[in-house]
């Protein structure tokens, strides 16, 4: 036998194998979606429009229910060094003010904190 003939074989196996990993994963999800158990998050923060920030910037964010939430500006440790909005919110869409001179240049961290999933994004002030 060639190493030809090897090689082809590793191939088909390396094929088959991927295939049976997709197969299985794809019965996962739908198993999930019977379950009705597919993750939905609570919490959507957005982007901020640009890379570099000075003046007021306007954080976006939508929330499925009405809870409790914590929207603050941490540093490059994820410490805390601003709360800018800490509250119940209803549900729907919501944006918080925030001046960026109350900070030094340099890249920071916002986190937006619900009772059940956090989600944060970076962004670089430049004022």
């Amino acid at each position: 036998m060639s190493w030809f003939y090897f090689e082809i074989l590793l191939i088909s196996l390396g094929i088959t194998v991927g295939l049976f990993f997709a197969y299985q994963g794809y019965k996962y999800f739908l198993s999930g979606l019977r379950k009705n158990q597919v993750y939905v998050p609570r919490i959507v923060l957005h982007s901020l429009e640009r890379n570099t920030h000075s003046g007021e910037l306007l954080f976006h964010f939508e929330l499925v229910e009405t809870q409790e939430i914590t929207l603050e500006i941490c540093n490059d440790n994820f410490e805390s060094l601003k709360v800018i909005f800490k509250g119940e919110l209803p549900e729907g869409s919501h944006t918080q003010k925030f001046l960026s001179t109350e900070l030094p240049n340099g890249t920071y961290f916002y986190r937006l904190k619900g009772q059940s999933q956090q989600v944060m994004k970076k962004m670089t002030i430049e004022n």
